[in-house]
């Protein structure tokens, strides 16, 4: 670098400027014009008055460092340039406004309208557009564009697109400068090696910014042609053909498809609308129906639809719909394949074999049934099967189940409401209560019953039934005592008379009634039964013939006695006869009675002995 250099003053701009001891002025020391060099008439040329202090002040500082040939409206560097300016397309005349400033060795030439050009080997061929360092180019279509930097091979770096900036070096012939091809492009970062996505080979290595509105920055990052409004930042990173509206941030990060974004080295969002962030994290790995796939975590990897957020977490549902897609949230948590709308949160917690709507939620949770929820750290899911305990309804095996543990591991669950309907939990307090009624009840049924409950014992009553025949029978239920009570009860009672039978249970009504004897009877009492009557009849004359006794024995008419009679207590004859008094034993001692016979018969043996003692 030539450090040879002196400050002079510049007339024509106003300022002190520091330029080199061999620069040549094209122009005589009396005139104040900057570009009035070329052989033909330019009322555009680059007048002080139409030229800003900055741009005399970069033009001193660049001077300071070159030893130039130079071909443009302004030259410094000394020697004819016109000759040599071969990269120009525009013709190898000086343009208005432009600056160039080059060593001997080397062209720097700016042959568009305010253009700058500054450097060895460099043309600013578009409008506006800025040079800087050594082989380099602005293309005449890279209008306002700017590329610094330098190439030390026969691959410059270049810039054709509007408004593009390049900025960068290369390393060898096997590597290229920074490339901004696209309208509006940036490309950041020194050479790199290309790098094959999707099938596409990256054949010319560099940051490469082919499409409109895009940047590639660092060593290796390209954005392919198409790939508008995009950006590849880092080594290698890489926007693919029409790939618009992406980002790849990171080390050989690279996104394939419109709205993507890949962050983190190794990254990758392959699909529309996808978003990979994290070492070796994939969005929309499946396919290119894998859309509106995030993936968020290293090693995470989301496919259609799906989320999947943590280190390895995986939401695999392949090509599926808005509606269906799986979310899995923690380290090497999983949506399988087969699933639908699984949800898996925590450490390994997995929505798995082909369960949809399902939840998976806690540390190593698995849940594999059709709608259901595997609720807590180790907590698995099993299908219904069977009918359920005392209703006797079959389970339903499409509406899942909810699991907060294993058939080893069981769980409690706490500060649960008492329930209230036929669907609602219950809680311990509520079946105190029901054991307490239990024990109440028991206690009221009697026959001996208990119930312990601490030990789930019931102890059973037992119900004696005496029976009509005087044995008894034993039940242990109140059903069995009632059903032998009433085996007795419905006995029937059963009357006969001298005619007629009359069966009746109890409850109901059995007529007893008298009346006269009818004819024929040879008995003194008779009974007559007719329907549920029955009839007692006595004999107006009653004949005994047995020993009657009588405490008190009155009678309004005639007392015929037959045989012997005993009148213990006397008898009041109320001065009514006895009749048909039979002669009764005259003899010392006897206590018969005697009848009017026997004292008619006395009385004449009394008159005759009367008359007999008179006579004699």
């Amino acid at each position: 670098m030539n450090k040879v250099y002196k400050v002079v003053w510049n007339a024509s701009l106003g300022v002190w400027v520091a330029v080199s001891e061999l620069a040549k002025s094209k122009t005589k020391n009396s005139q104040g014009v900057v570009g009035d060099l070329a052989t033909q008439d330019n009322e555009d040329s680059f007048a002080v008055s139409k030229f800003f202090n900055y741009k005399a002040l970069s033009l001193a500082v660049f001077a300071v460092f070159t030893t130039n040939f130079a071909f443009a409206g302004y030259e410094a560097g000394g020697g004819s340039t016109r000759s040599n300016c071969t990269r120009t397309t525009n013709g190898t005349l000086g343009e208005s406004a432009a600056i160039a400033i080059g060593n001997e060795n080397s062209i720097a030439c700016a042959s568009a309208i305010e253009s700058i050009a500054i450097g060895a080997n460099i043309a600013a061929q578009g409008e506006q557009s800025t040079v800087i360092g050594n082989d380099v180019i602005a293309s005449s279509t890279a209008i306002q564009s700017v590329i610094i930097g330098s190439n030390f091979n026969a691959n410059p770096a270049t810039s054709n697109g509007k408004g593009g900036v390049a900025i960068g070096s290369g390393l060898s012939g096997s590597h290229k400068s920074p490339i901004a091809d696209g309208q509006g492009s940036l490309a950041l970062g020194s050479s790199g090696d290309g790098t094959a996505i999707n099938g596409t080979t990256y054949n010319q290595q560099g940051p490469d910014a082919k499409a409109a509105y895009s940047a590639a920055l660092m060593a290796g990052s390209q954005t392919a042609t198409g790939a508008d409004r995009s950006i590849a930042f880092g080594v290698d990173a890489k926007i693919a053909a029409n790939s618009k509206d992406s980002i790849a941030l990171g080390t050989t990060s690279s996104t394939s498809a419109n709205n993507t974004i890949a962050i983190g080295n190794t990254s990758l969002a392959t699909t529309t609308d996808s978003i990979a962030i994290g070492r070796n994290a994939k969005g929309g790995f499946g396919g290119s129906s894998d859309v509106n796939a995030i993936a968020i975590g290293a090693d995470a990897t989301s496919y259609a639809y799906g989320v999947a957020l943590g280190s390895g977490a995986t939401a695999d549902q392949s090509g599926f719909t808005s509606t269906n897609g799986g979310i899995a949230i923690g380290s090497q948590a999983n949506t399988e394949s087969g699933t639908l709308s699984g949800i898996a949160i925590g450490n390994s917690a997995k929505v798995s074999g082909t369960a949809s709507n399902s939840v998976a939620l806690g540390k190593d949770a698995n849940a594999s049934v059709n709608n259901s929820v595997a609720l807590g750290a180790g907590s698995t899911t099993i299908a219904q099967s069977g009918n359920s305990f005392l209703t006797n309804v079959a389970a339903s095996t499409a509406n899942g189940v909810v699991s907060v543990g294993t058939a080893s591991a069981t769980r409690r669950i706490q500060n649960v409401a008492d329930g209230a309907a036929d669907q609602d939990a219950v809680t311990v307090a509520q079946l105190k209560d029901v054991n307490n009624r239990a024990v109440g009840n028991t206690t009221a049924l009697g026959g001996g019953a208990t119930y312990d409950a601490a030990t789930n014992v019931y102890t059973a009553p037992t119900f004696t039934t005496t029976k009509t025949d005087g044995t008894t029978v034993n039940s242990n239920t109140v059903s069995g005592a009632l059903t032998n009570l009433n085996n007795e009860v419905i006995k029937p009672i059963t009357f006969n008379g001298n005619t007629g039978t009359s069966t009746n249970k109890l409850g109901s009504t059995l007529n007893i009634t008298g009346g006269l004897a009818g004819a024929g009877s040879n008995s003194n009492v008779k009974t007559v039964i007719t329907g549920n009557t029955v009839d007692i009849q006595i004999a107006n004359a009653p004949t005994f013939s047995g020993t009657v006794t009588a405490g008190n024995l009155a009678t309004g008419g005639t007392l015929s006695v037959t045989g012997v009679s005993n009148l213990n207590g006397g008898a009041n004859l109320n001065n009514q006869k006895i009749t048909n008094l039979a002669d009764g034993n005259v003899a010392s001692g006897s206590k018969e009675a005697v009848n009017g016979g026997q004292l008619f018969t006395t009385n004449q043996k009394v008159d005759q002995n009367t008359t007999d003692i008179a006579t004699n």
